[in-house]
């Protein structure tokens, strides 16, 4: 089954035919928000709906249509604009907020959880780190990890350099050594390797065949490429594609299929292609 979120709402795809779900029809396939940011999976193959003015949405498979629902333990969120959201393997579910809030869903039991506020400012984005933690990250460039374990969430003390460069953040992704890439909206990319203590980021390079400034590349979409190890980047300037942070290579409409040298989106296939 293949979910896709719209401008209008939200559609799945079975393999035959595409059935939309929208918020003008109070009838069979509604939806009660338009605005949607993120399907997420969660326990025994629950699908919710993450939206920036509804919070989330759970889809009922007896009436076909997603719908608010009573969160369970007794807390109520202070804002119902969701703006990044993760679920990992076994159907846990993080969400952040656009006030800063990060919470926990537990979509077995309902329980949301928040942890402690320690930023004011909108998440932009989640990354599964290792079996033990979550990364989230603000638009500021502050990166805060969330134990698995007992929800607990550290700041993690990035260097002066890396606080003064890094801003209007867009993308948070974790590679097979545990290091985290993080886009930005103009202000390029950045590597952040997690087992030192200085917590020193790196502004990353990336070769142009047009001679674009690609410290002023939007970062659209992150991906590590599990089968081969490589790291492909969606910006406004082209797709990259990197063996590591210093052999990076570049496809714009210049030297390649592609249509156009802005790339919004990547993902992969059920083979690991791209």
């Amino acid at each position: 089954m293949l979910w896709i979120v719209t401008l209008n709402g939200v559609a799945r795809f079975d393999g035959r035919k595409l059935v939309e779900y929208q918020s003008s029809d109070r009838r069979e396939r509604y939806i009660e928000s338009s605005n949607v940011i993120d399907i997420l999976e969660g326990k025994k193959g629950k699908i919710f709906a993450a939206t920036r003015d509804s919070g989330l949405l759970y889809y009922e498979i007896a009436s076909n249509s997603f719908s608010s629902f009573t969160h369970h333990g007794g807390e109520t969120s202070p804002s119902i604009s969701i703006s990044a959201g993760i679920h990992d393997a076994v159907g846990n579910i993080w969400l952040g907020y656009s006030n800063g809030e990060l919470a926990f869903f537990d979509s077995e039991t309902s329980n949301l959880t928040y942890y402690p506020r320690i930023t004011e400012f909108k998440i932009a984005d989640f990354s599964a780190g290792d079996v033990d933690y979550i990364y989230a990250v603000d638009v500021k460039g502050s990166i805060f990890r969330l134990s698995k374990k007992d929800n607990q969430i550290v700041e993690l003390p990035l260097s002066k350099v890396c606080q003064d460069s890094i801003h209007d953040v867009t993308e948070l992704s974790s590679d097979r050594f545990g290091s985290l890439w993080i886009g930005t909206k103009g202000n390029g990319l950045f590597y952040l390797e997690l087992d030192t203590l200085a917590y020193e980021c790196r502004r990353i390079s990336l070769p142009s065949m047009r001679g674009d400034d690609s410290s002023r590349a939007i970062i659209h979409r992150i991906k590590h490429q599990a089968k081969t190890g490589l790291t492909w980047i969606a910006t406004d300037q082209g797709l990259y594609v990197s063996n590591n942070i210093d052999d990076i290579m570049h496809y714009d409409f210049n030297n390649s299929e592609l249509n156009d040298s802005e790339v919004t989106s990547i993902t992969w296939g059920i083979d690991d292609t791209l």
